[in-house]
Parts: structure tokens; sequence; C-alpha cells
């Protein structure tokens, strides 16, 4: 007897290909959401823990950290006690700068508490323990300043720090921290979060100036270029820890070395918009599209600003 072996002709089996395309192509984006959201949610939990480490040093100390110390030292390595880094804390020398070479230990380790998992640039070169959460300078263009200056939360080589009472926005409508995008570490190639150097554009005096004239820089001239942001977490030199409420998050970023004047932007991977760790601890997603005003008000400690997030 003649068995009559079954099988696939050519057109079927060029279906079944076809249907098995179709379906990974409808669950590719699914994953990749699904994915997003838990990196999301892991970077909205590494803030809240900054947020409790904030509140804990206040309880101690009745304000929050300063912004940098007059070494240097940044409002992330004040903290470090309070996210149980209490080791790491006690190899940073803070009776010298905090650049100097007996720091460069703490300086090169990397806390995974710091690293947001969405951002997809590598870890910096050795040396530099990378970071992706920066602390609200406010609106104020210029750095380097104190908290006369700055109209955020944190000032840089302060000597005194904010305490609540000082937020009269009040601590659910004024910003402490959000994320910042880690840099390429390559001054021959742009990423967006790098800085770029528009000394020659003149010098701002006020938020809209530095937004207008960052946002006509074209990114495309490498001449402009400065340096990478988030390489590191210890010391306010070079890839600083200080973001403003300037320009809208994920615009550009650019300084203005000469006159020491800033327009550094919250940026982040995620889809659509940035984390940011509001004063009172809370942690909530803001839009990229977010009103200008609104922003630039949630970045000011007592600025007298109507927020109204949604």
């Amino acid at each position: 007897m003649n068995v009559r072996r079954h099988a696939f002709t050519l057109i079927e089996l060029l279906v079944v290909i076809a249907i098995i395309a179709i379906l990974i192509g409808l669950l590719l984006p699914a994953v990749q959401k699904v994915r997003e959201a838990a990196a999301r949610a892991s970077c909205t939990n590494n803030l809240k823990q900054i947020g409790v480490a904030l509140h804990n040093y206040h309880s101690v100390y009745n304000t929050f950290p300063v912004g940098s110390t007059p070494l240097g030292f940044t409002v992330i390595s004040q903290l470090l006690p309070y996210i149980e880094q209490n080791n790491l804390y006690n190899q940073i020398n803070f009776t010298v700068s905090a650049t100097d070479p007996s720091n460069s230990g703490p300086t090169g380790t990397t806390i995974k508490t710091l690293l947001c998992p969405s951002d997809i640039i590598p870890l910096p070169p050795p040396g530099l323990g990378g970071n992706n959460y920066f602390a609200n300078y406010g609106t104020a263009v210029q750095f380097f300043q104190n908290s006369s200056i700055a109209n955020g939360v944190f000032a840089l080589r302060d000597t005194k720090g904010i305490s609540v009472l000082g937020i009269t926005d009040g601590s659910s409508n004024t910003a402490a921290f959000s994320e910042l995008k880690k840099g390429d570490y390559n001054n021959a190639v742009y990423s967006p979060a790098d800085w770029l150097n528009a000394s020659s554009l003149g010098a701002p005096t006020t938020p809209d100036q530095a937004y207008a004239l960052c946002e006509g820089i074209s990114t495309s001239n490498l001449g402009y270029q400065w340096l990478s942001a988030g390489g590191e977490w210890l010391n306010d030199s070079n890839t600083g820890t200080a973001y403003t409420h300037v320009g809208l998050p994920n615009s550009i970023n650019c300084g203005f070395p000469a006159t020491l004047t800033f327009d550094v932007n919250a940026s982040s991977y995620h889809i659509g918009g940035v984390n940011v760790l509001l004063c009172d601890g809370s942690v909530r997603f803001i839009l990229s599209s977010i009103d200008l005003p609104t922003w630039r008000g949630l970045g000011t400690r007592a600025g007298g600003e109507i927020v109204s997030l949604p």
C-alpha cells in the first residue's frame, strides 16, 4: 500500500512565517513597554530613596544639605550615610578639596542607587562613578554662588542648607532632584546630555535669555561642545551635580563659562518626560511638554508661583 505523507506546501509555510512575523511585530513593542515600565519604576524607587535620605538628614541637622560645600563636596556625598553607604562615606577626606587625589577612590566608586536603568550610555571611564540624579538649583542662571542667588532648594559652594520652613512655596510644589542623562565622555561626539559651550553667544542675565540662546545652538557644531554630564557624584567640578529649571525637560544644555552661567536641563531616556523628586519625598513623572512657567515655578522654593501639577 502506498502511504501518503502529509507536509506543508510552500504557500502554507510562507503563510505561517508571515503570521509569526506579525505576532513578533506586535509582541516586541509590548515587551519594550513592560521593560521601560520596570526601568522607570526602578528609577522612581532610586529617587524615593534619595528623598528619604534628605528627610533623615533634615531630622538630624534641621536643614537639607547644601548643593555642595565650599570644598566642592556634593549633596550626594553628604547623604551617603542615609543611603546605606557609611563605609564609602568614611573613605572620603572632607578636610581637603573634593578633587584632591586622596578622594580618587570614592570618586571612582559606582553606586547603583544613583543610576537610572533606562540610561543607555555605559558607565563612564575608570575613575568616575557615574550619576543620573541631580539637585535642583532653581531658575537662577549663575552657578557657584550661595543660596542668596540660587533660588532652588540647593546651591553650590554654600555654607548653610535650606530648611523645610524656607520652602514657602510648599514642599509638594518644589522639586528637590531630577534626572540627567549621562554624557558620552567623548568631546568628538555629541550626545543629548553633553553641555555645549555657548560663550561666543554672549552672557545671559535672565532664564529667558539663556534658554533662547541655548535652543539656538546647532548640535552638529562640535566646536561648541564643552563637556559631558553625569560622570561622578562626589564633587561639583567638570561633570556637575546640579541642574536648573531654566529650560524644559529634555531640551539642550549649554554653558557660558566666562560668566559661570548655565542652562542645564533635566533629561532622561524615559518616554516623554523625567522623574522628579519633590521636597515632600514623593516622585512625579513630569512630561517634557509641561508649561514652562509651571516648570520654572516647580524649580523655585519661594517664588510665590501657583503650581498645579497634572
